[in-house]
C-alpha cells in the first residue's frame, strides 16, 4: 500500500486510520471500482493505457472512473 506509507508522512494516526478504513471499505464493497481508482490515482495510471487493456474508448473510460469515482464517494458518505 504505497499510497498509504506515502500518506503516513504528512498524515497523523487519525487521518492514517481514517485513510485505512475508507481504502478497505471501498476495496469491499466495490472491488472492480477500487481496482480502476487505484490504478488511476495511486499508480497513476494513463486513461488512454487502462481503456487499450480494458478494450474501450477514451471517452468510455473516463465515463466509467467519473462513475467509479461518484460511486465510491456514495459510499463512504453512508459509512461516517
Amino acid at each position: 500500500m504505497m499510497l498509504i506509507q506515502a500518506s503516513a508522512e504528512t498524515n497523523n494516526s487519525q487521518e492514517q486510520n481514517d485513510l485505512e478504513a475508507a481504502i478497505e471499505i471501498l476495496r469491499n464493497a466495490e472491488p472492480e471500482c477500487f481496482e480502476l481508482l487505484w490504478a488511476r490515482y495511486a499508480v497513476a495510471r494513463d486513461l488512454a493505457a487502462l481503456a487499450a487493456e480494458a478494450g474501450l474508448t477514451y471517452d468510455a473510460m473516463r465515463m466509467k472512473v467519473k462513475r467509479c469515482r461518484d460511486t465510491a464517494k456514495a459510499v463512504l458518505s453512508t459509512r461516517k
